[in-house]
C-alpha cells in the first residue's frame, strides 16, 4: 500500500509539477548556495521567488533575506524587511539583537549617502549654474554689433567690412568686460574675459565661433580655478579644476561635451574624496567615498 501511495505521488509530481511548498524549499536552498558563494543578487532573486509563490514562510525567511539586501547594497529595502522580521517575531527572537545592531548601522548609513548626495547635488547645482553664468557671459554679444544694447553693456565693435578686427565690451561702470577677435563676425582667435576688478576671469580660443583648445578660468584673485579643453565647440579630454591654493579639486574626463572615464574629487588637504567613473555622462560602476584623512567611508553602485 505504501509503495502504490509513493507511486501515485510521484506520477502525480511529474504530472502536475511540484507544489509551491516544494518550489519554495528549491529556492530556499537555492538562496543559501548563493549567499555562500556571495552571490547576493542570485540570492536575492531567489528569496523573492519564495514570497511570490504566496506560501506560508518561517519567521526566520525575513532575516536572512533583509541580510542579504543589505550585503546586496539595498539597504531601505533591508531596513523594512529587519523591521517586519522585529514585528513578526519579538524581542524573544532569535537574532533580535542582532538585528537591531543591523538596523542601526543601516540607518547611519542611509544617514550618511543622503548627506552625501545633497552634498554632491548642492554642488553641482553651483557648478551649472556657475558653468550657466560662464556661458552666458561667452555667449552674450557674439552676433550683436551696436553701439549700445539692452543689457546697459557698451559694446565697441572695431570690425572692418568683412567683419573682422577686434570687437570690447564694459560694464556700465567703463571698467573691460571681455576683448575678442572677430573674423566673419564671428569669434576667431583669443577672447578674455575680466572681472569688475580688471582681473581676468577666463582666457579661451576661438576658431570660427567655436571653441578650440584650452580653456583657463581664474580666480579673481589670481590662481588658475578651471583647466579645460575643447574641441569643435565642445568639451574633449582632461578636465582639471583647483582650490585656490593650487590643490586639484577635482579631475575628470570629456569625449564630445559628455563626461567619459574616471572621475576623482579631492578634499583640500589633498586627499581623496570621491573616485567613480563616468560614461556618456551618467555614472556608471561603483562609486567610492573617503573621509578628509582619506579613509574609505562608503561606496555606491549605479
Amino acid at each position: 500500500m505504501k509503495i502504490l501511495v509513493l507511486m501515485v505521488f510521484i506520477f502525480n509530481s511529474f504530472l502536475f509539477g511540484l507544489t509551491n511548498e516544494m518550489l519554495a524549499d528549491k529556492h530556499l536552498i537555492a538562496a543559501k548556495k548563493y549567499v555562500k558563494a556571495k552571490e547576493y543578487k542570485k540570492a536575492v532573486d531567489n528569496f523573492e521567488k519564495i514570497f511570490d509563490l504566496g506560501v506560508k514562510v518561517p519567521n526566520d525567511i525575513y532575516y536572512f533575506y533583509a541580510k542579504t539586501l543589505k550585503n546586496n547594497h539595498q539597504l531601505e529595502k533591508s531596513l523594512k524587511n529587519f523591521d517586519l522580521y522585529v514585528k513578526k517575531t519579538g524581542r524573544s527572537s532569535q537574532h533580535y539583537q542582532e538585528t537591531l545592531g543591523y538596523m542601526v548601522d543601516i540607518e547611519e548609513t542611509i544617514a550618511i549617502k543622503q548627506k552625501q548626495r545633497d552634498i554632491k547635488n548642492k554642488k553641482r547645482e553651483e557648478e551649472l549654474k556657475n558653468q550657466a553664468d560662464i556661458k552666458r557671459k561667452k555667449e552674450t554679444f557674439t552676433t550683436n554689433r551696436y553701439d549700445y544694447n539692452k543689457k546697459k553693456n557698451y559694446v565697441i565693435a572695431k570690425l572692418n567690412f568683412y567683419g573682422d578686427g577686434i570687437q570690447t565690451l564694459y560694464f556700465t561702470n567703463g571698467v573691460l568686460l571681455s576683448k575678442q577677435n572677430m573674423r566673419a563676425y564671428k569669434k576667431h582667435g583669443e577672447t578674455l574675459f575680466y572681472y569688475k576688478s580688471g582681473k581676468i576671469e577666463s582666457k579661451d580660443m576661438y576658431i570660427k565661433g567655436k571653441l578650440e583648445g584650452k580653456s583657463l578660468d581664474y580666480y579673481e584673485d589670481g590662481p588658475i580655478r578651471i583647466v579645460s579643453n575643447y574641441k569643435n565647440g565642445k568639451r574633449e579630454g582632461k578636465f582639471t579644476s583647483y582650490y585656490k591654493d593650487g590643490t586639484i579639486s577635482t579631475e575628470s574626463y570629456y569625449k564630445k561635451g559628455e563626461e567619459n572615464g574616471s572621475y576623482k574629487k579631492y578634499h583640500k588637504n589633498g586627499n581623496r574624496k570621491m573616485t567613480g567613473y563616468y560614461k556618456n555622462g551618467k555614472e556608471r560602476g561603483t562609486w567610492r567615498y573617503y573621509d578628509k584623512r582619506g579613509k574609505f567611508e562608503w561606496d555606491e553602485k549605479y
